[in-house]
């Protein structure tokens, strides 16, 4: 659902005066909240390695949820900068910018350039707003009636003070919320089990 839809089914949950940029602002909150809460697959951004070792980080990728750079299978661990002893490989982030040292034994005086480069992040949720009301949150689909069921308790329980409402409606969120924390912590993280030692 986009959001126009979204705030078209709370309407439809739930008669209320709000305006259309206060459910946005609850459903900015709820989407911190949630990814916060939940732990979602990483993402890959890809881009072209330059000689200048400095790269502008994606609009959703915050600078504490960077897990590594893989450059020609070499895993560029991401370390603080503050790290007085970083490993060989590594990268770090400062300023909004990412720094790979893709140069570690320093046997050459240029960085590589026009490498295929795959960074490896924990998104952040991208802010909704008023002037796109076709755009579609970042949570996954699937569980988009997080945002309806949130906002009409919130709405119930702290507007219109009708707690049988609100409690309704946080059973509903709460068995969706039950859903995505179980869908979304198995997703991707899959590992290989011994079974049988020969």
């Amino acid at each position: 659902m986009n959001v126009g839809e979204i705030i078209t089914r709370i309407r439809l949950e739930i008669d209320n005066d709000l305006t259309d940029a206060q459910i946005i602002g609850r459903m900015n909150e709820l989407q911190k909240r949630l990814f916060r809460k939940l732990k979602f697959p990483e993402k890959i951004y890809k881009f072209t390695t330059t000689e200048i070792s400095y790269y502008a980080l994606p609009a959703d990728c915050p600078e504490d949820r960077i897990r590594c750079v893989v450059i020609d299978d070499i895993e560029y661990t991401k370390v603080s900068p503050e790290v007085q002893n970083p490993p060989p490989y590594f990268c770090t982030a400062f300023l909004g910018s990412l720094y790979i040292n893709t140069n570690p034994l320093k046997t050459e005086t240029t960085i590589p350039a026009g490498k295929d480069a795959y960074l490896y992040y924990r998104n952040r949720p991208v802010a909704l707003g008023l002037s796109d009301l076709n755009a579609v949150p970042t949570l996954p689909e699937d569980y988009h009636e997080l945002f309806v069921y949130d906002a009409a308790a919130w709405i119930a329980g702290g507007i219109q003070r009708d707690i049988d409402m609100k409690n309704n409606f946080q059973a509903e969120y709460d068995a969706i919320f039950k859903d995505a924390y179980v869908d979304l912590k198995k997703m991707g993280l899959k590992r290989a089990k011994e079974t049988m030692i020969w």
